[in-house]
């Protein structure tokens, strides 16, 4: 991926600025929040469960597969439950980094993404899959201008899309469809 273009030294410490602040925010926020029962049953699930048994109890899940196979490897190996913050954590600091850095918009329109309620607490602080919409939107962006020359990536950005919320389903389908 190639770097977003940046008004020089002062745009680059804006957003260096703006990515320490996000990241702080984010890390107060992730350690406050309380855990809820569904954060705790899809770690008993990807801990409990083998890797083709998730697929029978994903009709009743709130969360697609890809989560529980993203927390398979630490809840099978003993981690404690906790680190599902630092999943998600960890998860949305890499999409965060990748919006201010290298994403397609204007630094003012990644500022205001990168601080908006979604990537500061929903994305963040709640352990679920929801911290996965924001790398994947962030990766469907900025491969839609090149779609045509790079079918196969974009098509698998928008399939991982698919992968964490059912919401993200008409997304993927008006991007499909965006000639």
């Amino acid at each position: 991926m190639e770097k977003a273009k940046t008004t020089g030294k002062a745009g680059r410490t804006i957003l260096i600025c703006a990515f320490a602040a996000v990241l702080i925010l984010n890390l107060v926020l992730t350690i406050r929040h309380e855990m809820w029962c569904d954060e705790a049953q899809a770690w008993l699930l990807a801990r409990d469960m083998g890797p083709l048994s998730i697929f029978s109890k994903l009709s009743y899940e709130g969360h697609p597969f890809l989560w529980f196979y993203i927390l398979m490897p630490f809840a099978k190996a003993g981690v404690p439950y906790s680190f599902i913050k630092a999943i998600s954590f960890c998860i949305i600091t890499i999409a965060v980094w990748i919006l201010l850095f290298y994403s397609p918009f204007s630094i003012p329109a990644r500022i205001i993404l990168a601080f908006s309620p979604a990537v500061l607490y929903f994305y963040a602080s709640i352990s679920r899959s929801y911290c996965l919409i924001a790398i994947f939107t962030v990766l469907a962006a900025m491969l839609h201008g090149r779609r045509q020359e790079k079918p196969l990536l974009f098509g698998l950005v928008c399939a991982l899309l698919l992968q964490t919320h059912i919401i993200m389903a008409g997304m993927v389908f008006v991007m499909c469809l965006a000639g």
